[in-house]
């Protein structure tokens, strides 16, 4: 049986058993706040980061709204114990955010979070692992066989769509745990060797676009250019907080209030560094709930090949096996 039936097959028990009901019926008797963190609203197809559908996505927001309270993080938290609060925070300035997943929220009257890089809204395209894994899915297995970086362990490419995918995994993981310096050296080298590649042009909100988007929703910072900030130094970190802050009054005439750490890569100290410079809100991956939205907030990653594998993961189901 292929591989995504018997998954589909196992969250489509599960949601029908009503588990995604049910975990966010007992998140609300605990008080707890599920922050959920989405990056793509696509039907384009990716086998890296699988973007939610807008099929998948309206029927998640359906799902929501029906059985939770989704506010914005400004927004007076709730105080039902049948309906948990549930907030909505994008990543990363794709397009597609403004081509699917704008008219939908506008459609259930949802305001959400998106935290934005400066350098891809200039037209510095999509996150570094983006235009990596991009070249990766277009490359044929030959070019990918010929890669050399110095410390990088290839996983075998057996052939196909899943073998391709794993060797992406494991280069952005080897590229991403680097700080930005060594990284870029890496990159050079591998560009070298992918220099024959026609790599598809990703389309990303421009300053326009994030004009518009903040009319209904709350734009944040994601770092200058996607950077591990665990890897960098503070005054690395301090420098690229205040660059974004600038570039948000200056040319977005938006103020930083929200900052979200990339990569899920940060030190504890960075946190306290990040309020110190006055941001209000320092957000993290995580995977688990928290009780407020103050200023540090854990996020739930969702994703999902089928409407009960998004509705399970956003319940809690990920952060909760993480728990146990």
């Amino acid at each position: 049986m292929p591989r995504f039936s018997f998954r589909a097959g196992v969250f489509g028990a599960l949601s029908f058993a009503k588990l995604d009901s049910l975990l966010l019926r007992i998140e609300a008797l605990r008080g707890a706040t599920l922050v959920l963190n989405l990056h793509r609203v696509s039907p384009e197809d990716s086998p890296y980061w699988p973007p939610l559908h807008p099929r998948i996505f309206e029927d998640l927001l359906r799902f929501l709204t029906d059985r939770a309270r989704v506010r914005g993080f400004d927004e007076p938290a709730g105080r039902d114990r049948r309906r948990p609060d549930v907030v909505l925070s994008f990543d990363d300035g794709y397009y597609d955010f403004v081509e699917y997943a704008m008219p939908l929220l506008a459609r259930y009257s949802i305001r959400v979070n998106h935290n934005v890089i400066p350098h891809s809204v200039d037209g510095g395209g999509p996150p570094w692992e983006a235009g990596v894994t991009d070249a990766l899915a277009v490359a044929p297995l030959s070019l990918l066989a010929r890669i050399r970086l110095p410390g990088f362990v290839a996983p075998e490419l057996s052939g196909g769509a899943r073998s391709k995918a794993r060797f992406g995994a494991v280069l952005t993981t080897f590229l991403k745990l680097r700080p930005r310096a060594d990284r870029l050296r890496l990159m050079e080298e591998l560009s070298a060797t992918m220099v024959s590649v026609d790599v598809p042009k990703v389309r990303m909100m421009t300053r326009e676009d994030v004009r518009e988007a903040a009319r209904e929703h709350d734009i944040g910072a994601h770092s200058w250019h996607h950077d591990s900030m665990g890897f960098e130094t503070d005054a690395y970190l301090r420098e690229d907080v205040r660059a974004c802050r600038a570039y948000f009054q200056d040319t977005l005439g938006l103020p930083l209030d929200t900052y979200a750490f990339p990569n899920g890569s940060y030190r504890p100290s960075q946190i306290e560094l990040l309020l110190e410079e006055g941001v209000r809100r320092v957000l993290l991956v995580g995977e688990r709930v928290t009780g407020s939205t103050g200023s540090v907030v854990p996020r739930i990653s969702v994703t999902g090949l089928s409407s009960s594998e998004a509705r399970l993961v956003a319940s809690g189901l990920r952060a909760r096996s993480r728990m146990a």
